[in-house]
């Protein structure tokens, strides 16, 4: 994905669902401390409603057993998956003479 804005503002659209809370808590995990971290603020959500595990593994809902009251959270992929961000900043020097 390019997301090239030359310095210039952006608007970030899209269905419900598709992708733009991932999106932002993507850069933000390039760029914030892990302590500080607060995903899917971006949607409205609790400070406490997902970490950087949950989020790798993409937990989308919670189910409940019948047969408990605990939920658990269900997940895009398992342990033996693995996700790569990978993040380019270019700035621009200018030389003076």
């Amino acid at each position: 994905m390019d997301t090239a804005l030359d310095g210039r503002n952006g608007l970030l659209t899209g269905d419900i669902g598709s992708g733009k809370s991932t999106l932002v808590d993507a850069i933000i995990t390039l760029l914030v401390p892990v302590q500080r971290i607060a995903y899917n603020k971006a949607a409205g959500a609790d400070s406490r409603e997902r970490s950087l595990r949950s989020y790798v593994l993409g937990h989308y809902k919670s189910e409940r057993n019948e047969s408990s009251t605990s939920a658990k959270p269900v997940a895009l992929r398992d342990l033996n998956s693995y996700s790569v961000l990978l993040g380019v900043s270019v700035t621009s020097v200018t030389t003076r003479r």
